[in-house]
This record gives structure tokens, sequence and C-alpha cells, in this order.
């Protein structure tokens, strides 16, 4: 007697990136850590990615409903420092992936600001698949660049969640730039929100939204 399950399974496989700008993104794996300049699987939030235009790009980013940096707010929202995050990650992959920055280097944020809507970003019982429209406005360096800023819309599904804007700069790894080490937070305190649905930036100081009415209910 046979223990072979003689039924056919189907297995679906993820897209690879690129797989062309109508093809949905897909959020069954993440990016290579080396990608996004994580030193740990679970800290990689980038999913998905593929070149729209010439500068021009679309990510998936999946936020998980815990997080070791990025714990949730008042029990009812995502930390909105995951924006942040997401734009860095996206910032280092798009760097790598389309501009030739090589992986070895040190990459520093030099400018950070950002926007989310409280009402789009409230947890769900599953984590949230976050779409990046992104562009990059300003590519610097002869060669592979030493710098580049990423601009991008943030989309939960058909809904506006937020917007940002990241610079980004590259250094060889002889030069590495001051306080920046492996593995640390990527956004230091002085970038944490002013408020939920204002710009913010690095003077920013930080403060937390009201619960909404069911919050601790």
């Amino acid at each position: 007697m046979s223990h072979t399950d003689p039924t056919p399974k189907t297995v679906t496989l993820p897209l690879a990136p690129d797989a062309g700008p109508e093809a949905d993104l897909r959020f069954v794996r993440t990016a290579p850590r080396h990608l996004v300049d994580r030193s740990a699987v679970a800290e990689v939030l980038i999913t998905d990615w593929r070149q729209l235009g010439p500068d021009t790009f679309r990510l998936g980013a999946q936020w998980p409903r815990g997080h070791h940096f990025y714990a949730p707010i008042a029990g009812a929202w995502y930390d909105p420092l995951l924006t942040a995050e997401s734009l860095r990650q996206a910032s280092v992959l798009v760097g790598q992936t389309y501009y030739g920055v090589p992986a070895d280097h040190h990459f520093t944020i030099t400018e950070l600001e950002f926007e989310v809507v409280p009402g789009v970003i409230l947890l769900g019982t599953r984590p949230a698949e976050m779409r990046l429209e992104a562009a990059a406005t300003d590519v610097r360096g002869a060669g592979p660049p030493t710098a580049l800023t990423l601009e991008a819309d943030l989309l939960r599904g058909d809904d506006f969640a937020g917007a940002g804007r990241l610079t980004l700069h590259a250094s060889a790894p002889e030069t590495p730039p001051q306080g920046r080490a492996a593995g640390t937070r990527p956004c230091p305190t002085p970038c944490l929100p002013r408020s939920w649905g204002a710009s913010t930036n690095a003077t920013s100081s930080s403060a937390s939204p009201a619960p909404p009415p069911h919050a601790g209910a």
C-alpha cells in the first residue's frame, strides 16, 4: 500500500521582480536582506518591486502586526515610522537594483519627510499590504550615484495612506558615515512625527494621536 498522495497539487510561486508594470505586486516573500540594508529577515518590509519608467517604480511592502522596533500605537494603529522605514528600504533597493550602487556601501538618510492618514493605517486582523508608487527625483554622482531622492505615495489597497520624500547618501565602505552601525534603527528619535496628519521632518518631536473610539474597548 502506497502512502503517496496521488492527488496533484498546485504550487503558486511568487512572480519575479520586474515581471512587468501591469503585473500585480506579490506579498509572499521578502526582498533579500542586502538589497534593503537589513541584517535580519524579520526586519525586511519590501516584498516585490518593478520599474515602470526611466525613474519611476512600484514596490510592495508588508507591515507586520507586531514589530520589535515599531510597536503598534495604543493597540490600534501601525507605527507611522513604518512609513519611514518602507521609504528607506525602497530607496536602498532602488539605488542598488536600478542605479548600480554597490551593496557594500554605507547608506545614510540626510533628509526625510512624510505624512500618514491615521484612518488608513489602523491595525487589521492580517498584516497590511502596502504599495509604494515611487519616483527618483534627484540622482547625484558620476557612475554609481552617491545620493538619490525618492518620493513616494503610499497606498493600502485603493486607499491613500500617506506620502513621503527621502534623500539617501551612499558612501564607500572605507569611509563610513559617523554614527552608522549595522543593525541600528534606521530612523533616529529626532525624526519621530510631530503629528500624524502633518508633514514630518528631521526636527519633529514625538506625539501620539488620541485613540479611536473603539480602542481598548
